[in-house]
C-alpha cells in the first residue's frame, strides 16, 4: 500500500507560509467561566450560561466557587477519567484522560492543545455524528488519543480547523497551530505505514481513524481532492481487512472495524453522489451485521439500489427500447426499499430521537423517487411523488430545527462528516415542482449549513438558477396556488457543476429536453 501523501501542496504552502507569532501577554483571568478560562478569553460572566459560550454553541461550564482562587485541584486529580459527557463538569478534567475505558492517563498538553480537545468533546465530536450513532468521534478517536500521538496531533488539528469553519470571527485556533498539527500527524502516520506494522489490528484502526479525520480536514479546508484520496486509503484498508475475514471463519470482526466500515460505506456513497465521474463498483455484502441495524440495513439497500441506479439506469433512460430485465432490478430495488420501511415502522420506538427517524425517512424517500423515475425519459413524471417530497421537507426541517442551538449566533456555521438533508433537499428544490413546496425545500437548503462535500449554501444557489429557467424569471408572489405548472419542455433534465472553492464560483450546465427529443442547454457562472 503507498503511504498518505504528507500533504496536499496548498497545504505544504500555508506551513510554508505562516508566519510564527507571538501570542501578546496579557494578565491571567481570575474570575469567569470554566470554559472561558480553558478558552483564555475574557468572560462577559453572564448567569446562568455566559454570552461568550452560548453564542459560539458551547457548553458553560459555570463558575468555580472560589474564582480568586490560583489552585488547579482538578488538573491534580491524575487518576480520574471521564466520558464525553462527564467531562463538562468541570472543564479542568481536561488534563487528565477523558474516556471511560482507558486506564488512568494524564495528557501532556499545552494549554491551546487542552483547549482544542475541549472544543472537539463539546462541539466536534457532536457535529460530526450528526444523527448517526457511530462511536468513532466520541469514542474511538477519543480513545487513540491517549496513545498515539498521530492521532492526538490530528484530533487537535481537527478541532481546530472545525472551530476556524463554524466560527470564524471568534475562533481562537490559529491557522498555523493547525496545519502543524496536521503535518505531524500525517508524518506519524506515515512512519506507521512505513514500518509495515499495519497489520496489528490496533494500528490498522489507528491508520483508519486518521484518514476519517484527514477526509473531515480537508473538506474543511475545501480540497475535495485530497478528500477522496483519503477516503480511498482508507477504503482500501479496510476491504483488505474484511477480505481476510472472509476468508477465515474463525476470526471474529472488531466491532470498532465494523463502526468504522459503516461510517467509510456511508462517506462512499456520499461521494459517488456528489462525483458525477466516479465509478460505482459492486457492493459487497458484510458477512456480519454492522451496528445500529435499522440504519446499517438501510444503507445497505441505498448503496445497491445507487449502483443500480448509477450502472443500469442511467445509460438506458433515454433509450427507446429498455429491456425488461432492468425493470425486473427496479422492482426488487423498490421491494427492499420498502421491505426496510415495514421493518423501521415497527422499529422506531427505539430510535433514539425524532432526527435519528428523520434522517432515516430522508434518506428512504429520496431514494424511492429516484428508483420509480430512473427508466423513464420524462420530467413529468416526478409530479407523481409529491407525497414523498413532502415527507422529505417535513423530516429535513426536523433535522434542521434540532441544530438551531449551535447555530443561533449569525456569524457561525454548522458542519458534519455525514451527508443527511442537503442533497435530498437540493435533489427536491431541482425535481419538485409544486411551488410552494418546491421553495420550502429551497429556503431550508439556504439555512443547511455544510455536510461533507456538500454545502447548503452552494447548492442553493444552484437550484435557485434552477428554478429560474424553469419559471421564465416569473416573480415569486405569482406562484400562490398549489398547481404544479412547468411544462415539460422548459424542465431541466440534467444539472452539471464544476465548483471553485478558492473563487467562490460554481460553472453550471444544464439540459432541456422538448418533447420530440430535442436538445438544448443552457450555462452560467453562479458566485456564493
Amino acid at each position: 500500500m503507498e503511504p498518505i501523501e504528507e500533504a496536499t501542496a496548498t497545504t505544504r504552502e500555508k506551513i510554508a507560509n505562516v508566519q510564527k507569532r507571538q501570542r501578546r501577554k496579557t494578565p491571567k483571568v481570575r474570575s469567569g467561566c470554566i470554559t472561558c478560562k480553558i478558552r483564555r478569553i475574557k468572560c462577559d460572566e453572564g448567569k446562568p450560561s455566559c454570552l461568550k459560550c452560548s453564542s459560539t454553541g458551547r457548553k458553560c461550564d459555570g463558575y468555580t466557587s472560589h474564582p480568586g482562587s490560583n489552585h488547579n485541584t482538578a488538573i491534580d486529580t491524575a487518576h480520574q477519567t471521564a466520558t464525553t459527557s462527564d467531562v463538562g463538569l468541570p472543564m479542568l478534567l481536561l488534563g487528565v484522560q477523558p474516556h471511560i475505558n482507558l486506564p488512568p492517563y494524564r495528557w501532556n498538553l499545552t494549554e491551546p492543545e487542552k483547549r482544542s480537545i475541549h472544543h472537539f468533546v463539546h462541539r466536534s465530536t457532536k457535529d460530526l455524528t450528526g444523527p448517526f450513532q457511530t462511536q468513532v468521534w466520541g469514542s474511538y478517536a477519543l480513545s487513540l488519543c491517549a496513545t498515539s500521538p498521530a492521532i492526538q496531533h490530528a484530533v487537535i488539528a481537527l478541532s481546530g480547523f472545525h472551530e476556524r469553519f463554524c466560527s470564524p470571527i471568534t475562533a481562537v485556533a490559529s491557522l498555523q497551530g493547525c496545519l502543524q498539527h496536521y503535518h505531524k500527524a500525517v508524518k506519524r502516520i506515515n512512519s506507521l505505514m512505513d514500518e509495515h506494522n499495519h497489520k496489528r489490528n490496533s494500528t490498522i484502526q489507528e491508520i483508519v481513524v486518521a484518514c476519517a479525520i484527514f477526509i473531515c480536514i480537508e473538506i474543511l479546508i475545501g480540497n475535495d481532492v485530497a478528500a477522496l484520496t483519503h477516503l480511498e486509503g482508507g477504503l482500501g484498508i479496510l476491504r483488505q481487512i474484511f477480505s481476510t475475514e472472509t476468508s477465515s471463519t474463525s476470526l471474529t470482526p472488531d466491532p470498532q472495524v465494523l463502526d468504522l466500515r459503516g461510517l467509510f460505506a456511508r462517506l462512499d456513497l456520499q461521494a459517488l453522489s456528489f462525483v458525477g465521474s466516479r465509478p460505482s463498483m459492486e457492493p459487497l455484502r458484510a458477512p456480519t451485521p454492522l451496528p445500529n441495524p435499522p440504519a446499517s440495513s438501510l444503507y445497505r439497500v441505498l448503496r445497491r439500489a445507487h449502483h443500480f441506479l448509477r450502472t443500469t439506469a442511467e445509460p438506458l433512460k433515454y433509450t427507446d427500447d429498455i429491456p425488461s430485465v432492468a425493470f425486473q432490478e427496479r422492482e426488487l430495488h423498490l421491494a427492499d426499499l420498502e421491505s426496510w420501511y415495514q421493518a423501521f415502522k415497527s422499529q422506531r420506538t427505539y430510535i433514539k430521537t425524532p432526527e435519528n427517524i428523520a434522517n432515516l425517512l430522508v434518506a428512504y424517500h429520496s431514494t424511492r423517487i429516484k428508483l420509480l423515475v430512473c427508466l423513464g425519459p420524462f420530467e413529468i413524471a416526478y409530479d407523481a411523488c409529491s407525497t414523498n417530497f413532502r415527507a422529505i421537507v417535513e423530516a429535513a426541517d426536523c433535522i434542521l430545527a434540532s441544530r438551531l442551538p449551535s447555530c443561533l449566533s449569525g456569524d457561525t456555521k454548522y458542519f458534519t462528516l455525514e451527508a443527511s438533508i442537503i442533497e435530498p433537499l437540493y435533489f427536491t428544490s431541482l425535481k419538485c415542482r409544486h411551488p410552494q413546496l418546491r421553495r420550502r425545500a429551497l429556503s431550508l437548503l439556504h439555512r443547511s449549513g455544510k455536510e461533507g462535500v456538500w454545502d447548503g449554501s452552494v447548492m442553493a444557489e444552484i437550484a435557485d438558477f434552477i428554478i429560474s429557467i424553469e419559471d421564465g424569471g416569473t416573480d415569486d408572489s405569482q406562484y400562490i396556488s398549489d398547481e404544479l405548472c412547468v411544462e415539460e419542455s422548459k424542465r431541466v433534465h440534467g444539472t452539471a457543476v464544476q465548483i471553485d472553492r478558492v473563487a467562490k464560483t460554481v460553472d453550471v450546465k444544464c439540459s432541456l429536453r422538448s418533447e420530440s427529443g430535442v436538445w438544448r442547454f443552457r450555462s452560467a457562472v453562479l458566485t456564493w
